[in-house]
């Protein structure tokens, strides 16, 4: 300890008046002794107690450490009053109060003394970017006493979108690769290992990346054969919560390899003649996406030799559609099923099969010649005469009226059949 103000002059009545002594000591029991210069056989001791004195300043007990962003300290820090001696001041209710640099953010940023002379923080928690940040203690009437921390990334409350692709085209795998980074509240990043899941619409399959040293999961080769705006979306577990980010891509469909029906062939339809209605295919991709583009030609392929189809090819329109309006059937007579290819691609068969019936009537033939012929006699042999379209398919048209003529010719007559309505 040290005495200030230790000196006073003997005055001519022999005493020596201290008038500002002042101890700086701690607290306890000390000798106090006095001397003098001159004389070194004048000299006095005495025990006197010391005591704390008024506060002066704030004092750690306990320092903090174990700072992470959005989460109470690990170890909450505790302060005391000391006098200028650096006794404890052991005085109730003293209010402490924390802050810290700019951008950052406090909660349970206060503390009182208790009986003891302590202020012990509890749930003191620094929120903002991680980094090195100076924590500030004050009470009133004392000087502010810091202390440096290191704050690290609190736990992950975010999934960030970092790079993502943009466009894409169905069934190829994406030029970029996807970065999804996970962070606290607060933006930092978390570096510590987690799994993040993701997949895109169209997918039921969900593929899990580990993010690496920044925090972020890379995922590679990423496809999606559905055509359209697609939503990528992205997740992490943690505990009962699940956090989802999501990224959409613009998929153009891949080039046509098949058709589908926009309109079927009809079940019925006549030889020659044009149909109820006409069958329409789009152009798709192998993901079944629609491919809208015009000027590609679309064929009906019919294996069977007895069905000839006239107009059987067209292109499409600028919506990938191809109308076959102008399409009609000859040949024989039956049930056929039909199948429309784009050039070069996979060919898509008709659902049913279109019955088709014999066409206009065309041609008269004999089926039987009359036999017999004598004048003015019944022909024992009696005619039989068949209405067929162009292609000789039988045409029923029941109650036409068929009459027989007979003309002279050389060197023998000629028996003529023709229909009253031919």
């Amino acid at each position: 300890g040290t005495v200030k103000n230790d000196s006073a002059t003997i005055d001519e009545s022999g005493y020596a008046i201290f008038t500002h002594a002042t101890i700086v000591a701690e607290a306890g029991v000390w000798n106090l002794t006095f001397s003098s210069s001159e004389n070194a056989d004048l000299h006095a001791s005495h025990v006197i107690e010391v005591v704390e004195g008024a506060a002066e300043e704030l004092r750690f007990i306990q320092h903090h450490a174990g700072a992470r962003s959005g989460v109470a300290m690990e170890v909450q820090p505790s302060l005391t009053l000391v006098d200028v001696s650096g006794n404890r001041i052991f005085v109730e209710g003293t209010v402490i109060t924390a802050s810290a640099t700019d951008g950052y953010t406090l909660t349970n940023a206060t503390a009182t003394t208790d009986r003891d002379g302590v202020a012990a923080f509890t749930g003191l928690t620094v929120s903002g970017r991680a980094g090195s940040v100076t924590i500030s203690f004050n009470s009133a009437l004392m000087p502010t006493i810091q202390k440096n921390i290191s704050l690290a990334a609190g736990p992950i409350e975010l999934l960030n979108v970092l790079v993502h692709e943009r466009s894409a085209v169905a069934g190829v795998a994406f030029t970029s690769y996807s970065h999804i980074g996970v962070s606290d509240a607060q933006g930092n990043a978390v570096t510590t290992p987690v799994t993040v899941l993701g997949r895109c619409a169209g997918s039921d399959t969900w593929t899990g990346v580990q993010t690496n040293a920044d925090g972020v999961a890379i995922f590679s080769r990423q496809v999606v054969t559905r055509a359209g705006t697609v939503e990528c979306e992205y997740r992490y577990a943690t505990g009962s919560r699940v956090l989802s980010t999501k990224s959409s891509v613009a998929v153009v469909a891949a080039s046509a390899t098949t058709v589908e029906f926009v309109t079927q062939p009809p079940a019925k339809a006549s030889m020659g003649a044009a149909l109820s209605n006409a069958p329409a295919v789009r152009l798709v991709d192998s993901y079944g996406n629609r491919v809208e583009k015009a000027g590609v030609t679309v064929a009906v392929l019919n294996s069977d030799r007895a069905l000839l189809i006239a107009n059987s090819s067209v292109t499409t329109d600028a919506s990938g559609i191809a109308t076959f309006g102008a399409m009609t059937f000859g040949g024989t007579v039956g049930s056929y099923r039909l199948s429309f290819a784009p050039s070069g691609g996979i060919a898509l068969q008709a659902a049913a099969n279109t019955v088709i019936s014999a066409g206009a009537a065309r041609k008269a033939e004999l089926q039987r010649q009359l036999d017999g012929l004598a004048s003015g006699a019944r022909a024992t042999t009696q005619p039989i005469l068949r209405i067929a379209d162009q292609w000789g398919n039988a045409v029923a048209e029941s109650g036409w009226t068929a009459s027989v003529a007979l003309t002279p010719m050389l060197p023998s007559p000629l028996v003529e059949m023709v229909s009253s309505k031919l």
